[in-house]
C-alpha cells in the first residue's frame, strides 16, 4: 500500500511499455505484488495498465507472459475489473494462453476465465470469444488445479441458455461425465452443476444420459460431501423429466439412496432428491416402489419442516405418489393426514394447493373417506372453498365430492357448514367451479336429510340459472341435483315456482341424451305434484315428452314414460297426449326390452283409455295385441297394469271383440288365479266381465274353460272380486247353452253361498244367476238339492 502511496503505480505501469523485456518482466511482477490488494487492483487499473499488460501477454517471453498474465488474474478477482478486462478486448489473449504449453501460464488463464465467467455479460462473449475449446480441453490436465479452474469456469458459462449448443458441440458433456468418476470431490460437484445446468434443456436430457451419466451420477449419490449431493441430485432432478430418461435412472438403482438423503441433515439435497423422487414416481410402477422403499415416512416427515420450499417439494412427490391405488391408504396408515391438513392452513398458497391435491387423490379410496373426515379434514377443506384462488377452490369442491360418495359423510359435510361456499360456487363465472359444487351438492342430495336443507340455504335459484349454462357436463349436473331434490314433496312446489320447469323443458331438446335423461328424470319427479302437471301441461312440456320416446335410449324413455305416467293421472292431460301423437309410441314400448318402459308405457295407457274418446283411437293404433302379450309377461305388476288397461277397453263393445279376437280371454282366465295377487285378479276378472257382457263372446270363455275358474273367484276374500265374478257368471247364465255346463263346472254351492254375503250387490247377482239357471226344468233338482232354499227364503225376508 505504501508503495502506491508514494506515486508508483504511474513509472510501473509506464515500465511496463518499456523495449526492454527484463524491464517489462520485472515491472509486471511487481504489479502483480501490489495487485494482491483490493485496493491496490482498482487503482492499477485506473492507472490504464491493462492495454499495456495484454500487450506484454503476446510476448516472445514466457517468463514476461507468466508475470503479465499473473497481474491481471489478481486484477481479475474485482467485479468492476472484470468488465473492464473484457471491454479491453483482453479476451482473445487470455484465449490464447489457455492454448498455450506452459502449465502456469494455462492456470493463469483458467483462473481469469473462471473470475470472468462469474459477471452475466461477460459468459456469452467468452464463448463467443473461443474460449469453450480450450476449457474443455483443460479438463484433462495433469494439473487438479487448472483442472478445477477451467472446470468452474465451464460451471459459469453453462448457466447461460445461449451457451448450451455450443457447449454441447465442443464436447463438454463427456468430458464433464468423465470428471463425475474423479476422486476429486470438487471436480465432481462442479461437472455435476454443469451437468445439471445443461440438462435443463430437453434435447441435453438425452444426449447426457446417451453419453453414460446416469452411473456416475447414481454412484454420486453415496458421496459424503452435501454440495456433491446436492447437485447430483439436482442433475437427475433435470433428466429425470424425460421419459426414457426416468426408466434408465430407476434401472440404476436411484432410488433408494434418493430416498436416504431425503434424511439428510442439509435442507438443500432435501429438496432435490424430493423432486428427483418427484419425477420418478410419474414412471409406472414407481410409485410403488419409493413406497416399498420407505420413501413415505421421510416425504411425511418433512412436511413438517419450517422451509416451505421442503414442504412443497414433499407435496409435490405425495401427489404423484397417492395417485396410485395401493399408495392411498399407505400414505394415510402411516401418519399423512394430520400434517397434510395443517398444511391446509399454510399461509403459502402454494402449499395449500399442493396439499388439497394429495387430499383429493387420498379421498378417492373407501377407506380414506370416513377416515379424513373422522379426522376433522372437512372443516379445513370448507374453509378452502372461500380461498381466493380458484384452483383452490376446485380442488377443495373435487375433495368434498370425494367424500360425500360415503353415506356415512353426507350429512356430516352439510353440518359442517359447506353449502353456503358451495353455492356462492355456483354463481362463479367459470364452468369448471360451476361444475364441481354442483358434484358435491350431487352426491349431498341423495341424502333424504339433506335435500330440504339445501334449498332452504338457496341452492335452486343458481341452480335453475346453471340449466341455461352453455356447458352440457354442467347441465347434466345440474340435473341430476334437480333430479334428487325434486323427490321431496316440498322443493317440488320451490322448484316450479323459481321456475326450473321451462329451462328443464328446453334441454328435453338437447343434443346431448345424458342431459336429456337427467332433464327429464327431474321432470318426472316435479309430475308428481298434481298443480306440477298443470304447470308441465301449459308450458307445453306434453310434446316434448312425446318427442323422447321414439329416441332409442332405454333410460330416457323410461323417464319420458314415467312422466307421462305421472301427467296422465290428471283429465287435462289425457287429450293432450293423444293429440301430441303420444299414443303410437307408447303402443310400441310396450314391447320395449325394459320393464321399467313397459310398466309405465302401459299405466299411462291405462289412465288415457279412462276416457272414452281414446278407447277406439289406443284400437286403430293396434295397440290390444300388445296388451293381451303382456298379460302373459314374467312381472305381475305389469300383468296387473295390462289387465287393467283391457278392462277400460272392454267397455266399449267394438273392442270387446278385438280383445276376442287377438286371443285376449285364454290370458285373461289364467289371471283368475286365487294364487296370483288380488289387484292382479280383480282387473282380469273386471275385463272378463265386461267382456261377458256381449252375448256373443260368452261361448268363448265358456269354452276357454272360463266357468270353472271365475267360479273360484267366488270364494275371494275381496268383496269387487266376488261381485265382478257373480255379474259375469249372471252374463254366461243368460245363455241357454251355457247352464248345464256352468253347474257341471261346480256353479251352484259359491252362487248359493253369494247369497248369503253382507254385500247386496253381490246378493243380487248370484240371486238373478240362480234365476236364470232355475229357467231350465233341468236344472231345477239340482239347484235346490244344492241348498238354495234357505238363504232365497232369508232374502225374502230382507228389508
Amino acid at each position: 500500500v505504501r508503495i502506491v502511496q508514494e506515486g508508483a503505480l504511474g513509472p510501473l505501469v509506464f515500465l511496463l511499455r518499456s523495449e526492454e523485456h527484463l524491464l517489462c518482466q520485472l515491472a509486471a511482477g511487481v504489479l502483480r505484488n501490489l495487485a494482491s490488494n483490493l485496493v491496490n487492483q482498482v487503482k492499477i487499473v485506473q492507472e490504464d495498465a491493462l492495454p499495456p499488460l495484454f500487450a506484454l501477454m503476446r510476448s516472445s517471453k514466457t517468463a514476461v507472459i507468466e508475470q503479465a498474465i499473473g497481474c491481471v488474474r489478481n486484477l481479475s478477482v474485482n467485479a468492476e475489473n472484470e468488465v473492464k478486462i473484457v471491454a479491453g478486448n483482453g479476451l482473445p489473449v487470455l484465449v490464447a494462453c489457455l492454448k498455450m504449453e506452459e502449465r502456469a501460464i494455462q492456470e493463469h488463464a483458467s483462473v481469469i476465465l473462471r473470475n470472468l465467467s462469474v459477471n452475466a455479460e461477460n459468459k456469452v462473449k467468452i464463448v463467443q470469444e473461443g474460449a469453450l475449446k480450450p476449457l474443455v480441453l483443460l479438463l484433462q490436465s495433469k494439473n487438479e488445479f487448472t483442472q478445477e479452474q477451467a472446470a468452474v469456469a465451464l460451471r459459469n458459462l453453462s448457466i447461460n441458455a445461449t451457451n448450451e449448443h455450443k457447449m454441447v458441440q465442443e464436447g463438454t458433456i463427456p468430458a464433464m461425465i468423465e470428471l463425475l468418476r474423479s476422486r476429486n470431490f470438487r471436480l465432481n460437484e462442479h461437472a455435476s452443476v454443469t451437468l445439471r445446468n445443461l440438462a435443463i434443456n430437453p434435447d441435453n436430457e438425452r444426449l447426457i444420459v446417451n453419453e453414460g451419466a446416469i452411473e456416475p451420477l447414481v454412484a454420486l449419490l453415496l458421496s459424503p460431501e452435501l454440495p456433491v449431493l446436492e447437485h447430483t441430485a439436482g442433475a437427475l432432478r433435470n433428466l429425470s423429466v424425460l421419459e426414457e430418461n426416468k426408466e434408465q435412472i430407476v434401472a440404476a438403482n436411484a432410488v433408494g439412496p434418493l430416498i436416504t438423503l431425503l434424511m439428510s441433515h442439509s435442507p438443500r439435497v432435501q429438496l432435490q432428491a424430493a423432486m428427483t423422487l418427484r419425477n420418478l414416481s410419474l414412471l409406472p410402477g414407481t410409485d410403488v416402489a419409493i413406497v416399498q422403499e420407505g420413501g413415505l415416512e421421510p416425504l411425511i416427515s418433512m412436511l413438517y419442516s419450517s422451509d416451505d420450499a421442503l414442504q412443497e417439494a414433499a407435496l409435490l412427490a405425495l401427489r404423484n405418489l397417492s395417485v396410485h391405488e395401493e399408495n392411498k391408504v399407505k400414505v394415510v396408515r402411516h401418519g399423512g393426514l394430520p400434517a397434510l391438513l395443517s398444511l391446509l392452513a399454510s399461509s403459502n398458497a402454494g402449499i395449500q394447493e399442493q396439499a388439497i391435491v394429495v387430499l383429493r387423490n387420498l379421498s378417492l379410496d373407501p377407506e380414506n373417506e370416513v377416515r379424513m373426515v373422522e379426522e376433522g379434514a372437512v372443516p379445513a377443506i370448507v374453509n378452502l372453498l372461500r380461498s381466493p384462488l380458484e384452483s383452490i377452490q376446485e380442488h377443495a369442491a373435487v375433495t368434498l365430492r370425494n367424500l360425500s360418495l360415503s353415506d356415512e359423510n353426507e350429512i356430516r359435510i352439510v353440518e359442517e357448514g359447506s353449502l353456503p361456499p358451495l353455492i356462492a360456487m355456483l354463481n362463479s363465472v367459470k364452468a369448471s367451479l360451476q361444475l364441481q359444487a354442483v358434484g358435491v351438492l350431487r352426491n349431498l342430495t341423495v341424502k333424504m336429510e339433506n335435500k330440504l336443507t339445501v334449498v332452504q340455504e338457496g341452492a335452486l335459484p343458481p341452480l335453475v340459472r346453471l340449466l341455461e349454462s352453455p356447458e352440457e357436463e354442467v347441465q347434466l349436473q345440474v340435473g341430476v341435483v334437480l333430479r334428487n331434490l325434486a323427490v321431496n314433496a316440498s322443493n317440488k312446489v320451490k322448484m316450479v315456482q323459481v321456475g326450473a320447469v321451462n329451462p328443464l323443458l328446453k334441454l328435453l331438446r338437447s343434443p346431448n341424451v345424458r342431459v336429456q335423461e337427467q332433464a327429464c328424470a327431474a321432470v318426472q319427479n316435479l309430475s308428481v305434484n298434481n298443480d306440477n302437471k298443470l304447470k308441465i301441461i301449459e308450458e307445453g312440456g306434453v310434446r316434448a315428452i312425446i318427442s323422447l320416446l321414439s329416441i332409442q335410449d332405454t333410460t330416457l324413455q323410461e323417464h319420458a314414460c314415467g312422466a307421462l305416467r305421472n301427467l296422465s293421472a290428471v283429465e287435462e292431460a289425457r287429450n293432450v297426449i293423444v293429440y301430441e301423437g303420444g299414443l303410437p309410441p307408447l303402443v310400441q314400448l310396450l314391447r320395449s326390452k325394459s320393464h321399467a318402459v313397459q310398466e309405465h308405457a302401459c299405466v299411462t295407457l291405462r289412465h288415457l283409455t279412462s276416457s272414452e274418446a281414446n278407447r277406439s283411437k289406443l284400437v286403430k293404433e293396434n295397440g290390444i295385441l300388445p296388451l293381451v302379450e303382456l298379460l302373459r309377461h314374467e312381472q305381475e305388476e305389469l300383468q296387473e297394469q295390462a289387465a287393467g288397461t283391457l278392462h277400460n277397453l272392454a267397455i266399449d263393445a267394438d273392442i270387446r271383440g278385438v280383445i276376442v279376437q287377438k286371443q285376449g280371454v285364454p290370458p285373461l282366465l289364467e289371471l283368475l288365479n286365487p294364487s296370483l295377487v288380488e289387484k292382479l285378479q280383480e282387473q282380469a276378472m273386471g275385463t272378463i266381465r265386461n267382456i261377458s257382457v256381449s252375448p256373443q263372446y260368452e261361448m268363448e270363455i265358456v269354452r276357454a274353460g272360463g266357468v270353472a275358474r271365475i267360479v273360484s273367484l267366488l270364494r275371494s276374500f275381496s268383496k269387487t272380486i266376488q261381485e265382478h265374478a257373480a255379474v259375469s257368471l249372471r252374463n254366461l247364465s243368460v245363455n241357454p247353452e251355457n247352464k248345464l255346463q256352468m253347474v257341471e263346472d261346480g256353479c251352484l254351492p259359491p252362487v248359493i253361498a253369494c247369497l248369503s254375503s253382507s254385500e247386496q250387490k253381490i246378493q243380487e247377482q248370484a240371486a238373478i244367476v240362480i234365476r236364470n239357471l232355475a229357467l231350465d226344468p233341468e236344472l231345477e233338482e239340482a239347484i235346490v238339492e244344492a241348498g238354495v232354499l234357505p238363504p232365497l227364503i232369508a232374502m225374502l225376508r230382507s228389508p
